[in-house]
């Protein structure tokens, strides 16, 4: 097995720089992730001058690709949608973005028609087809007489999806109080967990588990997380379809980077943030590493706000309230990736893009057991199968994500969560362990990547859309976005943040949710 750790990264026809070409924007963006990118852009489009800072050498966040010599790996995304000129509920939000920038022929998105995904359970596994007569089908046949119930989740699923495209990432008072006349699914399923409706429409328990096959990517067990955005999700996979960006989703940050520089904003990679400068509550800019200082109006935040407010600032300049909410708000759970290539032959073995494998249908405790230790569900994701420049003539990349208590902090843990892995993907995978051609470093030197809490807040009933914590803040000027503010995590919702911290910013000069 080749163990070559030589690392490379993308190029986005940005210098990387320890600092800024000038000392002075309109507004200054915290992190180079989708959302901040998308902020950045629009508001350079819109003719703001803009700075986007990003600690890494590359830009993208989670959307960073993993590029080891040959070898490309997404670090954290599988799906999206958005990504056609139309779809189902409008516009694809995906699409619109990169032609506003002018950089839509940059992304080349394929989308997973047979199948989006598959679904695997002791017993059971069932390949779901985009389309709803097709996606209602392939559920039917194996339990035929659940029609009905999962008739009536699809068709509430494509009202909710409908309705939260509709609502304001930051909605007025106005807009709550018009919510149950105009929004009347989002408002009668604001504090509905998955369960609470599945369990209502579903009687079969395997159909259950089967139908809630991708709530890992959500977040919370299907007991916990907020029906609206898994219908949200699952409407959009169903009628929309599922796509993938080849090259990675590197692509698409790139995509935006370029967008970014054409209207005239500037990307600094490798440098950080160490101040956020703020006068009489007021933001007046940044503080870099390098000691730069830059003056802003404006500054949006698309990292941690744990991160922005516990080290960025200081307790003396945020509001007290706000700070107990953060420090009461619940972190979603942990996720690490193990990537590796292969040379097993995986369409013979009947393998698909996107499988997740459980050991049992009980979700709930599935996730309690991940919390323990045991890797009871497991994400098997391989993108060659559509795009085989991502590998080595004759070899697939293997992609497998797990829930995990936290990221293992020793070598021996580490190893210990990679065999686990390893061993249970043999149930799709048969011989994979001893086929294994590349396996990719992480940063301690051991193999399993530490993903953190890729969803922000656990996207809880309590912590979803206009409940979630709000983009704007106490201190004037300053701005969130990304997956810990309005709307959630995902990159469809993430682009929706960016555009909408642009928005908060320039007020009525946007139209139809993008720069007039």
């Amino acid at each position: 097995m080749s163990m070559s750790t030589t690392k490379q990264t993308f190029s986005t026809g940005t210098d990387e720089a320890t600092g800024s070409r000038e000392s002075r924007y309109d507004a200054v963006v915290i992190g180079g992730g989708v959302g901040g990118l998308t902020a950045g852009a629009i508001l350079a489009v819109a003719g703001r001058k803009i700075l986007v800072v990003e600690a890494e050498a590359q830009p993208g966040g989670y959307a960073r690709a993993l590029r080891h010599g040959d070898y490309v790996f997404d670090r954290a995304d599988h799906l999206i949608f958005g990504c056609a000129p139309e779809s189902p509920f409008g516009p694809g939000l995906i699409d619109t973005v990169l032609r506003r920038l002018g950089v839509r022929d940059e992304c080349d998105f394929v989308r997973m028609d047979h199948p989006i995904y598959v679904g695997q359970f002791p017993g059971v596994r069932v390949a779901v087809p985009h389309g709803r007569e097709e996606y209602l089908d392939a559920h039917l046949r194996e339990f035929p007489g659940q029609r009905t119930g999962l008739q009536r989740l699809v068709e509430l699923s494509a009202k909710a999806a409908r309705e939260l495209a509709a609502f304001p990432v930051n909605p007025s008072v106005l807009d709550m109080l018009a919510s149950p006349r105009r929004f009347p699914t989002l408002f009668r399923y604001r504090n509905a967990t998955m369960s609470d409706v599945i369990d209502h429409e579903l009687t079969d328990p395997v159909l259950k588990a089967v139908y809630e096959t991708l709530w890992p990517w959500l977040g919370p067990p299907p007991g916990r997380a907020s029906f609206l955005l898994w219908a949200a999700m699952m409407a959009n996979y169903v009628e929309d379809g599922g796509y993938y960006c080849k090259g990675s989703y590197q692509r698409l940050a790139d995509a935006l980077a370029t967008g970014l520089r054409r209207a005239g904003g500037e990307l600094v990679l490798g440098t950080r943030v160490t101040r956020i400068l703020t006068d009489a509550g007021q933001v007046r800019g940044v503080e870099l590493a390098t000691g730069q200082t830059i003056t802003a109006s404006h500054v949006i935040s698309n990292i941690d706000p744990r991160e922005t407010f516990g080290q960025l600032l200081t307790p003396a300049e945020i509001n007290p309230r706000y700070l107990r909410r953060l420090q009461a708000a619940e972190a979603g759970h942990y996720l690490v990736g193990l990537y590796v290539a292969t040379d097993l032959d995986v369409t013979a073995l009947g393998a698909q893009h996107d499988t997740t494998l459980y050991k049992g249908i009980d979700h709930d405790r599935a996730f309690r057991d991940a919390l323990a230790g045991d890797v009871s569900m497991l994400s098997i994701l391989i993108p060659t199968l559509k795009d085989p420049s991502l590998a080595p003539a004759g070899e697939h990349l293997v992609i497998l994500k797990a829930i995990t208590p936290r990221s293992p902090t020793d070598t021996a843990a580490g190893s210990r969560l990679e065999e686990l892995m390893l061993a249970f993907a043999e149930q799709t995978l048969p011989g994979l362990a001893q086929h294994l051609t590349f396996v990719a470093p992480d940063q301690s030197g051991g193999h399993t990547h530490d993903l953190g809490a890729y969803a922000g807040w656990a996207p809880t009933p309590a912590q979803t859309g206009a409940r979630r914590l709000p983009q704007r803040t106490p201190v004037a000027g300053l701005i969130l976005a990304g997956q810990w503010t309005r709307p959630v995590h995902g990159i469809w919702t993430v682009v929706k943040s960016g555009i909408s911290a642009a928005g908060l910013i320039l007020g009525s000069k946007m139209a139809a949710g993008l720069p007039a």
